[in-house]
C-alpha cells in the first residue's frame, strides 16, 4: 500500500472516531453519543418521636440506588436502569431536576426531583417524589407543596459539588405524603446526578 495513502486512511479512522471529551463513539459508526447519566440516591426514615409507632403509618422501604456515600454509581441504559436530570446556572446559582426508575437488582422504585434549586452558597430547597414494590401505597410519596426539602450541596475538595450537568447533595425533608393517607416523617439522604442535561 503507497505510505502516503496509509496515513491517510489512518488519518482518517482517527478523525471518524474523535469524539468530544467524556463522549464516545456509536459502534458501527462515526456518531458520537453523550456519556451516560449516571446516579447514586440513598434515602433514610429517622423518625424518633416516642408518640408514632415508627417513621411512617405504614411499612416504607426507602430506595436505594447506587451507594453515593461510597461512590458508587448505576448509569441511564443499564438493564435495571433508566434515568434522566437536568442541572443547570440559575440566578446566581443551579436549578435540577430528576427522574429515576428501577427494578431488580436494584430496589424496584421510582425518585423524582422537582423544582430544585440551590444558590451560591449550596443551599436550597426541592420537591420530591418516590415509589417502590415495598410502599403501601397507590401513588408516589411526596414532599406536602407546603413544606419542601432541604438541600445542601456536598463539598469535595473544598469546592460545591454542583455545576452545569452535575450535582451532589444531601437533603433532608419534614414529611411526605401519600394516598391513602400515608404519611412519614424526618427523611433525610443523599443524591447525586452527572452527565445531566444543562
Amino acid at each position: 500500500m503507497d505510505y502516503t495513502f496509509k496515513m491517510a486512511m489512518i488519518g482518517v479512522s482517527i478523525l471518524m472516531n474523535a469524539c468530544a471529551g467524556d463522549e464516545a463513539c456509536t459502534a458501527g459508526s462515526n456518531e458520537c453519543s453523550p456519556p451516560a447519566t449516571a446516579v447514586g440516591v440513598a434515602i433514610a426514615f429517622n423518625s424518633s418521636d416516642p408518640s408514632r409507632l415508627g417513621p411512617c403509618t405504614v411499612n416504607v422501604v426507602p430506595p436505594k440506588v447506587g451507594n453515593p456515600k461510597q461512590d458508587r454509581r448505576a448509569f441511564d441504559g443499564d438493564p435495571t436502569l433508566r434515568a434522566s436530570c437536568r442541572v443547570a446556572s440559575s440566578s446566581g446559582g443551579f436549578a435540577f431536576e430528576a427522574d429515576v426508575q428501577s427494578r431488580p437488582p436494584e430496589t424496584t422504585m421510582q425518585f423524582q426531583l422537582d423544582h430544585g434549586f440551590v444558590d451560591a452558597s449550596g443551599e436550597g430547597q426541592v420537591s420530591l417524589a418516590f415509589y417502590t414494590a415495598f410502599t403501601s401505597s397507590t401513588s408516589l410519596l411526596r414532599t406536602p407543596a407546603d413544606l419542601p426539602c432541604s438541600v445542601s450541596v456536598i463539598l469535595r475538595d473544598d469546592k460545591l459539588a454542583v455545576e452545569d450537568g452535575a450535582i451532589w447533595a444531601s437533603f433532608k425533608c419534614p414529611a411526605l405524603t401519600g394516598d391513602p393517607l400515608v404519611n412519614c416523617w424526618d427523611i433525610s439522604g443523599e443524591f447525586t446526578f452527572e452527565n445531566c442535561a444543562r
